[in-house]
């Protein structure tokens, strides 16, 4: 019996090497890009207390983490928990009550929904209910948003 040479070509066949390059620079890239992320919750603990002058395992230094990590999350809306606000809403509302000093201004998604939402014809806060509906029935057919929950729109 002769064997037969199998015919199919391996996955990675037909790629260039200038194509394994890109792929290797957009592979460091997004590395570096997530580095600074988990350097800040591998060292929160010990960094915050410090600056905080209390323990590690204090409320407040998990408060003051989690408050900023809401600042840095670009998916505005994450962390939904049923019908309450995200939170991230729920932080920047927290941001906002406290009149904590904040170093930066709305994400560019925020403010982008926020003037499209207007210029529909939408009105905030009277039809966040209606958006965020929409929102769930695009999440159903697979499809993902920028913001997921219209609410955070009210702080705007």
């Amino acid at each position: 019996m002769a064997s037969e040479s199998p015919t199919s070509e391996r996955w990675y066949d037909g790629i260039t090497r200038y194509q394994w390059i890109v792929l290797a620079i957009a592979s460091a890239g997004w590395i570096f890009d997530v580095y600074e992320g988990q350097i800040f919750n591998i060292t929160r603990s010990d960094m915050l207390a410090d600056i905080l002058g209390t323990s590690s395992n204090s409320p407040e230094v998990k408060q003051y983490g989690d408050m900023f990590l809401g600042i840095l999350t670009t998916s505005y809306g994450s962390g939904k928990d049923g019908d309450k606000p995200s939170i991230t809403h729920q932080e920047l509302r927290e941001v906002l009550k406290r009149d904590i000093p904040r170093w930066f201004l709305a994400h560019r998604d925020v403010e982008l929904v926020y003037d499209l939402v207007r210029n529909l014809g939408y009105k905030i806060p009277d039809s966040i209910s209606d958006l965020n509906t929409m929102m769930k029935n695009l999440h159903k057919q697979g499809r993902n948003p920028v913001i997921e929950d219209f609410r955070v729109l009210e702080i705007t």
